[in-house]
Formats: structure tokens, sequence, C-alpha cells
């Protein structure tokens, strides 16, 4: 399903001292839901995403086709850099994060969030130039990450000790977003980057090298549904009703490749039928099933933060991770015999 309509606006916190955001709207044709459009009032709430990646789609596929409408939800989905999610939060600007790896920090450093929803695992490779064909080729060599402390710089580290690679063999250099890394790519500047879909396929595609896939090493959560404890102790009704449209979001993207495909590309910026493939196959792999991750999966999310954050003694997955809203949700759907 395509895009009919895309608005971007500037959005202030004034909590946060007015840091910029971006608010994107996706609007859709009236038609399509008139029963979830007579339903009023709706209930306004908000939720910030990092940028158009791939495990943010089933939440930008479930407000396309009216799934929030049809729970009474009227979502406002928010861009802004991935470091504010928290912050805007706390300060009352912002209600969910899309984002999980950034509220686990935040969890183990004392501040209470819980982990609700899982759409999507580690979904990055390294990519490096042609000539590097090994990961011991690396030392002495540059790396880029978005910056340091987040999952692109401790799981390259990680990537390079499990390889026999000590990463103070290695220059780590921060330079941002991916299309500023996939650039000094290009420009050979760096020798090699963590990049996610489609960014790791346009860089094979232009030559570079797919060298290892991150989650052949480590399956940790990447995108889904987090919130402080507080807002669902106080509105859980709210909270439910979104996880709900968001998992038909999921379960949609998962059962209906032909729309999913059409969705994604739009929501990508993808050119070409054989890369929107490619992305959708490799999606499968990296998307839950059910936005639920087993505690081995808890743990690994749990451990590779203690290492982001310095953080050390025993944390138990169920101090962070609280999936007993979207079980409902899921046991509801069943119940009632939805289908996407």
């Amino acid at each position: 399903m395509k895009l009919s309509g895309l608005v971007t606006r500037g959005v202030f916190f004034s909590a946060l001292a007015c840091l910029p955001v971006i608010t994107v709207a996706f609007m859709m044709l009236p038609a399509i839901h008139p029963e979830a459009q007579a339903q009023q009032p709706l209930r306004k709430t908000t939720i910030g995403i990092s940028s158009h990646t791939l495990g943010h789609i089933p939440l930008a596929l479930a407000k396309a086709k009216g799934y929030f409408r049809d729970e009474g939800i009227d979502l406002e989905i928010v861009i802004l850099k991935a470091g504010l999610n928290v912050p805007a939060i706390t300060a009352g600007g912002l209600d969910f994060s899309g984002i999980i790896g950034i509220p686990i920090n935040a969890a183990l450093k004392g501040i209470r969030f819980k982990v609700l929803m899982v759409n999507s695992g580690l979904a990055m490779d390294l990519v490096v130039q042609p000539e590097i064909s090994s990961i011991s080729e690396l030392k002495g060599k540059r790396l880029a990450i978005d910056s340091f402390g987040v999952y692109s710089h401790t799981l390259a580290e990680e990537l390079l000790r499990h390889n026999g690679v000590n990463p103070r063999d290695v220059s780590f250099t921060a330079m941002g977003s991916t299309p500023l890394r996939l650039a000094a790519l290009r420009a050979g500047t760096i020798q090699g980057t963590l990049l996610g879909v489609p960014h790791n396929f346009l860089a094979e595609e232009a030559g570079f090298v797919r060298l290892l896939s991150a989650q052949e090493l480590i399956n940790i959560p990447q995108t889904g549904i987090a919130s402080l404890e507080s807002k669902i102790l106080s509105d859980p009704d709210l909270v439910y009703r979104l996880l709900k449209g968001v998992l038909k979001g999921l379960l949609h993207y998962r059962t209906n490749k032909a729309s999913s495909i059409e969705f994604m590309t739009g929501f990508l910026g993808l050119k070409g039928s054989q890369l929107a493939e490619r992305v959708y196959a490799y999606s499968m792999k990296v998307f839950t099933e059910d936005g639920i991750i087993p505690s081995k999966v808890q743990r690994q999310a749990i451990d590779e933060s203690k290492r982001a954050t310095k953080v050390t003694g025993e944390v138990n997955p169920e101090e962070i991770f609280d999936f007993h809203l979207v079980r409902r949700a899921k046991a509801d759907l069943s119940s009632a015999g939805w289908r996407p």
C-alpha cells in the first residue's frame, strides 16, 4: 500500500529546551475505514522513531492501514535523533519510544523504562572496502560508527573481539547517520562500517563487501515499543490499544507479502523490485513473529546494554521486559478471529 500523503513540520519540546524534531503524518483516504473514522473521541498519543528504517515498518504500516484508529487512537509518529527519545519521554514531551536499545540503557541506569513489545532484532551488516576479505584485515584500519556507546559502536567492538581482533587496534570515528557513513565508505575515507537495510544491499551493489551480519553473532532487539513504567500503570488501556494496533501491523507485514513490499518500497525509498524482494526476505529473519522475544534474547539485550553503559550487577529480564499486554492483544485478536 502506498503512502497517500506525507506531511513534515517542526515540533519543539519546551521541556527539552526547544530541540527540533520532525513529525511524520501518514494520511489515509477516509473511505478505507469509515467505521474507524466514526469513532469519537480518538485518544491522542505520540511515539518517537529515529528515521525511516526497516524495523519501524510495522508501526508505520499499522498507521497507514488505520489500525490505530480502529483501536480509538490518533497516533503521531515523531522523527527525532535516537538519543533524544528517552529525555523527551521523561520530560513529558513524548509518550512512547519505537527504539529499544536506549530505553534499556536508561533502565539500567535507574530510569524505570519498560520494553513492551519487540518488532525487530538487529538488522546490520559489517560492510567493508572491496580489498578487505576478513575481520583480521581491519587491524590498523578506520571504522565509522553512529556515535560512541551506541549499538553501532559496542556491536562493532564485539564483532572484532569475537574474530580475534582487539578493538584498540582499530580506529573508530563517530560520523552520525547511515547515509553519512555510506558516503564516507564511497569516498574511501573509512575502511568499514555497520550498515542497516537497505544501505547494506546498496553498498554491495556498488562493489563493497558485506563481510558479516551482526545477527550471526548476537540477536538483540532493535525496534518495538517502550515507555516509562508510570505510563503503563497510569493508562494501561491506552498502552494495550497501542500495542494491539502495532501487532496488527506486524502480522499484516508478515502474512501479506505483495502489499507489504509495496508499502516498504515507499517507506524506505527503494528502487527496483529485485532490491525490494531482497529486503523483504532479509526482514523475515529479523522481525519477530508476535512482538515477543524469549528470555535468552532478553538477556543478550541486557548484557549488550551493560557493556555500553558500564553497568555491573545482575539484572533480571522481568525488570525491563514486560510482554503481558501484547500477549493479551495477541489472544484477543485470535479469539475475535482477526485476520490481516
